[in-house]
């Protein structure tokens, strides 16, 4: 005898299991069931927000303090711990990458130097040396200003045995947020900002698959590049060299566009301290006007 499939209610379930239901949820179904209500899109920018709290504590930034000083420089962080708050419990990042502009480097060393116990390390790495253990070269060299590492010892009840590592890297004539646009491939362009989270690919990210910025295929360092094409592959990632791997992705993914045309996916973060208003935040906050209207494409894309 055939029944009618029990519907699951989850508005009757206790606000504590909701919580951790919308924590389970990978962000595809986090956002599906965002737009059902106003109080479920307020839980996925609540679980987003603890999810970069949680990433900042773990790398001994105090988030409330971070994150207002991210807006103020209209400084990101960008790299794998961005993209663990999409990507949850993939893997455990082993440092965070602060993007800057040239300008405000200052300032940003002076709030670590300040406020954290981040200092360089005793034997300091050139740009060059520095390139060599790391995947900067990801990048072009004319965006690059500066990159600094900076480390800090774990706290004597943390687990962790190994320093944390905030890597500092300064970008010139470009804004740090479309600097990220010469990553590798699209699974590492995703930012938090002092007011939310963006994955600029989600179609393509939030299915593990990534698009590999294809001009550094040839880059004359081609062990590298395939050492950070490996690192993502090994983490689960499906990685094409066009969009006609994955038949029914939009033409235009890997078209030049603003930011607030692409399709992307942004997260903005709840007012805080939290309330009982369960009015949706509006992705618009994440960034200043100014930045909504810069121009985001493959910056190595080539046709």
């Amino acid at each position: 005898m055939e029944v009618d499939s029990p519907v699951l209610d989850l508005n009757g379930f206790p606000e504590e299991l909701r919580e951790k239901i919308m924590d389970a949820c990978d962000v595809r179904s986090m956002t599906a069931l965002a737009r059902t209500s106003k109080y479920w899109d307020r839980k996925r920018s609540e679980c987003i927000y603890f999810r970069v709290v949680s990433i900042l504590a773990d790398f001994q930034l105090d988030p409330k303090t971070f994150l207002e000083f991210l807006t103020r420089t209209s400084s990101v962080i960008s790299g794998s711990a961005a993209l663990l708050v999409f990507c949850p419990g993939l893997f455990i990042p082993g440092d965070l990458d602060l993007y800057c502009s040239e300008e405000n480097l200052d300032d940003v060393l002076d709030l670590l130097n300040t406020f954290t116990e981040y200092r360089s390390p005793e034997e300091s790495s050139s740009k060059e040396e520095l390139i060599k253990d790391r995947d900067y070269e990801d990048f072009s060299e004319n965006c690059i200003a500066k990159v600094l590492k900076l480390s800090c010892c774990p706290p004597p009840e943390s687990t962790r045995m190994d320093p944390t590592i905030v890597n500092i890297i300064a970008v010139r004539d470009v804004h740090p947020i479309t600097a990220i646009s010469h990553f590798h491939s699209t699974p590492v362009m995703n930012v938090i900002t002092g007011k939310g989270a963006m994955c600029m690919y989600p179609e393509l990210t939030l299915r593990m698959r990534g698009i590999i910025n294809t001009h550094r295929h040839s880059m004359k360092s081609r062990k590298k590049f395939e050492n950070c094409l490996n690192k993502y592959r090994q983490r689960g990632f499906d990685l094409g060299l066009t969009l006609g791997k994955w038949p029914g992705l939009r033409p235009d993914l890997a078209r030049k566009n603003k930011l607030k045309s692409i399709p992307l996916c942004p997260i903005a973060f709840p007012e805080v301290p939290f309330t009982g208003d369960m009015k949706r935040t509006p992705k618009e906050v994440i960034l200043e006007e100014d930045e909504w209207l810069l121009d985001w494409e493959l910056s190595e894309w080539r046709f």
